[in-house]
């Protein structure tokens, strides 16, 4: 066989690799919306009857949105462009908050929290892929939007056996949570930087495990500095701006 045959027969193999891994990978970000549409009922319940707070969802994030708060914080000239139009995508989306008055009047609003899903290796002969590698672009663009903010809170679900423990593709990861350890909720931002909360299971990640992993992470964020109850009677809000 030529070696350009065998290169084909290679990419082919590979290709079909890929297909199935994308397949279980879509599935994984399915799970994920779920997981979403799950956390954003119970915080509904939560807070929303209780102390004026409503949530939104968002699929996407324009650049319109991204530009207006770089040259916001940073000032003229920090906010190029090409298409306004353009967007990032996570894969689970986002969820937004919004503060009302008891009169209901809307006193701020602002991002909750974002959420994605990367599915890595299928256990069998697999090159190691780049699919986190991906979520980085989202992070720093959510980072961006979160620069008035006094917190940052992006969730990263990840599976899959490139995700085992002892694994190098591990170390690729560690940049999103500033060198600290996986499978924590990181919020607060560390001398100013932020960090996302990536979570690594090497099988996989259920609808219920993401739910309330992202309910109890935007719990301490609404709790921490969006809002301060005492029986849900009086509510004083804190300012995000």
């Amino acid at each position: 066989m030529s070696n350009d045959k065998k290169l084909s027969e290679t990419q082919k193999i590979n290709q079909n690799k890929i297909f199935k891994d994308n397949k279980k990978a879509k599935k994984g970000e399915n799970q994920l919306k779920l997981a979403i549409e799950d956390c954003y009922k119970k915080l509904n319940l939560e807070y929303g009857t209780k102390s004026y707070v409503d949530f939104n969802y968002m699929p996407a994030i324009n650049q319109s949105f991204i530009t207006s708060q770089t040259k916001d914080y940073f000032g003229k000239n920090f906010n190029y462009v090409e298409k306004y139009s353009s967007h990032i995508k996570p894969d689970g989306g986002l969820i937004c908050y919004e503060l009302k008055t008891e009169k209901f009047m809307s006193l701020n609003q602002g991002l909750l929290f974002c959420a994605e899903y990367k599915k890595q290796g299928d256990g069998k002969d697999q090159a190691s892929g780049n699919a986190i590698e991906r979520c980085y672009k989202n992070f720093r663009e959510y980072e961006l939007c979160s620069l008035k903010l006094p917190y940052c809170l992006y969730f990263v679900f990840c599976s899959g056996t490139d995700f085992k423990k002892g694994s190098s593709i591990l170390d690729r990861l560690t940049a999103l949570t500033i060198k600290r350890p996986f499978n924590h909720t990181y919020y607060e931002k560390e001398k100013g930087f932020s960090s996302a909360s990536v979570y690594v299971n090497e099988n996989t990640w259920s609808v219920k495990e993401m739910s309330s992993i992202m309910f109890e992470g935007a719990k301490k964020v609404i709790d921490n500095y969006l809002i301060k109850v005492s029986n849900f009677e009086e509510v004083k809000y804190k300012n995000v701006k």
